[in-house]
């Protein structure tokens, strides 16, 4: 019993350490434009967290996409994210996936509307449930 107890508790573990996942997409990044991309395992739920600091002004539109590639040539939008005026004034927000499996993220900021200096910062995590 305690052969099988130790073998799930290590399945357990390597399954955590193989789905699990968080990779930052975006970094302080002040322009519109793609991240690189990162390789990622196929899992059901992903999570993106989303905040901006901005010096000097404001920020009055954000949209952030998602987008995932089969290939890494062709890009497809698996999710489109525009902040709220709430999540705007707040400075963070935070979406998910379901079933949008794909080997190749990347974020891609389509609007920035702002005055002053902003700085955008995107965090893509993967887990499973």
């Amino acid at each position: 019993m305690k052969k099988l107890i130790s073998i799930i508790v290590f399945l357990m573990l390597f399954v955590s350490v193989i789905y699990a996942g968080s990779s930052t997409l975006l970094n302080g990044v002040e322009t519109t434009g793609v991240s690189d991309f990162i390789v990622v395992k196929k899992v059901p739920i992903q999570t993106v967290v989303c905040h901006f600091t901005n010096t000097g002004g404001s920020v009055t539109a954000l949209t952030v996409d998602l987008e995932g590639s089969l290939d890494t040539t062709n890009w497809l939008t698996l999710k489109s994210y525009e902040f709220d005026t709430t999540e705007l004034a707040a400075k963070k927000t935070g979406f998910h996936l379901v079933n949008k499996m794909m080997p190749y993220i990347r974020a891609n900021i389509t609007t920035l509307t702002e005055t002053g200096t902003t700085a955008v910062y995107v965090k893509y995590e993967n887990m499973w449930n």
